[in-house]
């Protein structure tokens, strides 16, 4: 059996592109294990700028046409000669479409054109690279490979991590989240989600089965709604049967939407499953405390009481 891959050969296999165990060679793209992202991020503040934007550079999309570009492009061409134009008429529509488009005709563009370019706006502008990057996941999300979702997740992690103030350390925060009631971190979770902008309201207490949180997006002739599930674990890892049972239950209640949120951590089979399912978002307990810090600022653990207090 094969030991479990450290930080150090993992940093190593990235810098010289040398892997040198019998093993499968992991992506160099993003973290490949929440453990690895958790232990690179408690050592942020000892490694140098240029480190963690080299790191970042692997990270980011470069220019270029990815493999799934191609079988987009092919099954749409496919499609309009059998009389069926919508799916290039689409892309025609689109800027990305029309590259991949002269791409394919010229080869004289690229599908994608990269954002390698936020770089220069490290380390002195972060909350632009920031938006950026969201503006760029906004738009795009639907084309990427399945393997760059993860990729701008990390990017965010990182980037946060490094040049902006986070608040507490996320073994802080965590413990204050741990304290928490089950009740108390549904409550939380309602106001996190309201702050990102939608209508939230606490589902009766109930056993497994439902959700805890509604969350409602309205805005005129379009409207998302999105169940969440709190789960307040410590040192078990949430699991695929957990988010199957979100699953079933957006399908019994036509929820287009559902979010799993958990203290701890997921099993490689969760996050194969969310991979698989778009619908469906997983984010454990350091992707949470990024989002506490981001919306209510860096000192929110010393005013819980306050926050949940309405719910």
């Amino acid at each position: 059996m094969t030991n479990a891959m450290s930080l150090d050969e993992w940093l190593q296999y990235v810098q010289t592109g040398q892997w040198e165990r019998g093993d499968e060679p992991p992506s160099s793209a993003y973290f490949p294990s929440d453990e690895l992202r958790d232990e690179y991020l408690a050592t942020v503040p000892e490694r140098s700028d240029e480190e963690i934007k080299s790191l970042l550079r692997n990270f980011l999309v470069h220019s270029g046409t990815f493999a799934m570009d191609k079988i987009h492009l092919t099954s749409a061409l496919q499609a309009a000669k059998k009389g069926d134009r919508s799916l290039i008429v689409l892309l025609g529509k689109r800027e990305f479409g029309r590259r991949l488009i002269s791409w394919a005709t010229r080869k004289e563009v690229a599908a994608w054109e990269g954002i390698t370019w936020i770089l220069d706006l490290l380390p002195d502008r972060p909350e632009e690279a920031l938006r950026v990057l969201s503006n760029f996941y906004f738009v795009h999300a639907q084309e990427l490979p399945d393997t760059l979702h993860a990729s701008f997740a990390d990017v965010d992690n990182l980037i946060r991590s490094c040049w902006l103030d986070v608040g507490p350390t996320s073994e802080d925060a965590l413990q204050a989240l741990h304290g928490l009631s089950d009740r108390d971190l549904e409550r939380l979770t309602a106001a996190l989600w309201e702050k990102l902008g939608y209508s939230t309201e606490l589902t009766p207490p109930q056993k497994d089965g439902g959700w805890d949180v509604t969350a409602v997006q309205a805005a005129r002739g379009h409207r998302v709604t999105v169940i969440i599930e709190c789960k307040k674990w410590t040192a078990k890892k949430v699991g695929v049967e957990i988010v199957d049972r979100l699953a079933g239950v957006m399908h019994m209640e036509r929820k287009s939407h559902g979010v799993l949120v958990t203290t701890s951590k997921f099993t490689a089979g969760a996050r194969r499953k969310e991979r698989k399912e778009p619908r469906i978002e997983l984010i454990d307990g350091v992707a949470l405390v990024g989002m506490m810090n981001d919306k209510f600022g860096p000192k929110w653990t010393s005013r819980i009481g306050r926050i949940i207090q309405r719910w």
